[in-house]
């Protein structure tokens, strides 16, 4: 069922209350929340990071829709001093705001900061945490952004990546 029919009648105190009824994991990362919805980034059954997203009605927290849900941007860009970055953008079907995420691999097990410079044609603040996968790591930058912005770029060591909003 891509539309969970438990909205009709269920709503959750929590975005993480929403995560848990409908995934029924407990392996959770980061809950990274905005005004009118919430992306909750987990390790999934492949060990892998998955990405959650709920939306906040006047009730309380809703089930993540799958037929509307999806990554709605993405773009990978290799940087000169040899890293790779993924940025990819997430909203919640009706909402104005939507979640960047741009991840930057480390083959070291327990690196818990990066130094990459992630900013935004918006002037956004960036907030970043890591994800231990293995002996590899994952460190994401994340912002909210509240807008629609054609021209939206994220900017990552003085490169410009487009990615769509």
């Amino acid at each position: 069922i891509f539309v969970p029919i438990e909205d009709i009648a269920v709503k959750f105190e929590s975005p993480i209350d929403a995560f848990e009824y409908q995934v029924g994991e407990d392996n959770i990362v980061k809950v990274v929340e905005g005004e009118e919805s919430a992306v909750i980034v987990y390790l999934n059954d492949n060990n892998g990071p998955g990405y959650y997203i709920t939306k906040k009605s006047d009730d309380g927290w809703m089930l993540e829709n799958s037929f509307d849900s999806f990554i709605h941007g993405f773009n990978s860009k290799s940087i000169s001093a040899g890293n790779i970055f993924n940025c990819f953008s997430e909203r919640a079907p009706g909402t104005n705001e939507c979640f960047i995420f741009v991840s930057e691999g480390f083959m070291e097990e327990k690196v818990e900061y990066s130094e990459s410079d992630v900013k935004d044609s918006q002037g956004s603040t960036f907030e970043q945490f890591p994800i231990h996968i293995n002996n590899y790591t994952l460190v994401v930058h994340y912002a909210v952004v509240q807008s629609n912005d054609p021209d939206y770029e994220v900017i990552i060591n003085g490169e410009r990546v487009k990615i769509e909003i």
